[in-house]
């Protein structure tokens, strides 16, 4: 029998749980914590619930979901308006639900394999339970294919549900990277030493490697005000706090830094990055291979996956990223 606990937020789940849910969303997210700040950074028009699966053999959570509920658009009464000359905003009661969580693969749901079918029946009974309230417009669940238990709600009227493939993790399978650039194709190979070449020689920029944020921006003319508006983006406020686990990786010249990358060592051998460029000249796939030549660098990190959401599915997998078959179902509510 699978049980559920449901948090309306993140900073309310219990600490005890914290680590097994590190633990099993270790592929996911290199820090529950950045769930939390996902949470703290959203608009105002957007909650967030939180459901924790259990088994009968265990305290520690066997499964996790999130669901961000976005409210619907409050609409403009014109006539009224005109009359009272005031604006008169009412909300129009369809709100969006999204299944998903931030990180690598935004999934909106995770289970120990052993439990997979149970929880997944749990999860289509809350799925549904969902459209009991009048106000709810649609729901979005991503999902990979381990989870063949949720095609049951893609029976539904009004439902569509669409395949995608995405690159997953690269498994740290050779002894270093210049044996790992080896074995690349012969046309990515030449891609990469081509985009250097942009890098070095006509850019002129140099690479930095630095254990804490603010050490980034020294020695640097523009240094100091890049550091003080940077460090309060909240895309890269979220990481800060995470400093022992962070490396930040650039690319720089004396007057600013042009390009950051943040690998994060996340559970077990897991880690990931996310990357920020500020410059639009940089070849796309050079902050992937900084990230990748670092990876190697880590003993301690057997698998690497990306953060980011730019456009870069088929690099990666050229790259060597093990690909993932991943369904996104969306259903609306009956207008019957």
């Amino acid at each position: 029998m699978i049980i559920t606990q449901k948090y309306n937020s993140a900073f309310d789940i219990d600490p005890e749980f914290i680590p097994s849910l590190e633990s099993l969303l270790e592929n996911c997210t290199p820090s529950f914590n950045l769930i939390k700040n996902y949470e703290k950074a959203a608009c105002e028009n957007t909650n967030f619930t939180y459901f924790l699966f259990f088994g009968n053999k265990t305290n520690s959570p066997i499964g996790f979901a999130q669901l961000e509920i976005k409210k619907g658009k409050t609409i403009r009464k014109k006539f009224f308006s005109k009359l009272f000359k005031r604006d008169l905003l009412t909300p129009t009661n369809e709100h969006q639900i999204s299944w998903s969580i931030p990180g690598a693969l935004k999934e909106g749901i995770v289970f120990e394999p052993m439990y997979t079918k149970h929880a997944c029946e749990k999860a289509q009974k809350i799925f549904t339970e969902f459209f009991e309230r009048e106000d709810i417009y649609s729901q979005e669940l991503t999902y990979s294919d381990a989870y063949e238990e949720m095609h049951k709600l893609s029976n539904q009227q009004n439902a569509s549900k669409k395949n995608q493939i995405i690159p997953e993790t690269l498994i740290k399978n050779r002894s270093n990277y210049e044996e790992f650039f080896s074995n690349l194709s012969k046309e990515t190979q030449d891609n990469i030493k081509s985009s250097w070449k942009t890098v070095y020689k006509d850019l002129q920029y140099k690479m930095g490697d630095f254990n804490q944020f603010k050490d980034v921006f020294g020695y640097k003319s523009e240094g100091a005000k890049q550091y003080k508006e940077l460090k309060k983006n909240p895309m890269i406020e979220k990481y800060i706090g995470l400093e022992n686990k962070v490396h930040f990786l650039s690319l720089e010249n004396s007057k600013e830094v042009k390009l950051l990358v943040l690998l994060i060592e996340g559970s077990g051998i897991n880690s990931f990055y996310e990357i920020y460029s500020f410059d639009n000249s940089i070849p796309k796939i050079i902050p992937h291979q900084m990230a990748i030549m670092k990876f190697y660098e880590l003993d301690n990190a057997n698998r690497l996956h990306c953060l980011c959401s730019e456009d870069a599915e088929q690099e990666l997998i050229d790259f060597g990223f093990t690909s993932r078959n991943q369904f996104r179902l969306t259903v609306h509510r009956s207008q019957q």
